[in-house]
């Protein structure tokens, strides 16, 4: 009986102290898994991985990699996006201005020069002495 006081007191500090050192070592996993878990789809900037136990900080450069790769790929997508709708805005553009031409054209030669001079002010008019033609 006389062993048998010491051990019920010794087992349960030692689990307590056990259990405390395990759950405090891991606190730094726990603060990784709620940042993880706090953000939105569109939240792909990198995530703090310092404080983290060895064996898992490879994981937090690998997804914040992960997530570098996506926000290019976001970028990209974004660009050709906007790229197909320039280019639908083009061909809209374009045919305009094949209808616009199909009406305006009359047979007639049309002198441009004035235009030309009042959207080049600092051109130097052109004479006929010039010009001979």
């Amino acid at each position: 009986m006389g062993l048998r006081s010491p051990l019920l007191l010794v087992i349960p500090l030692s689990l307590l102290a056990i259990v405390s050192t395990v759950r405090l070592s891991f606190r730094s996993l726990r603060v990784f898994r709620n940042d993880l878990a706090r953000r939105n789809a569109q939240d792909l900037t990198p995530i703090d991985g310092r404080g983290l136990p060895n064996e898992i900080a490879p994981v937090s450069t690998a997804l914040n990699q992960l997530l570098g790769r996506l926000k290019a790929a976001g970028h990209a997508a974004q660009i050709e996006t906007a790229l197909k709708r320039l280019t639908r805005m083009s061909e809209k553009l374009r045919q305009l201005a094949r209808a616009e031409g199909g009406r305006m054209q009359t047979g007639q030669s049309i002198d441009l020069r004035p235009l030309w001079f009042e959207m080049n002010p600092d051109t130097p008019p052109v004479t006929p002495a010039d010009h001979p033609g």
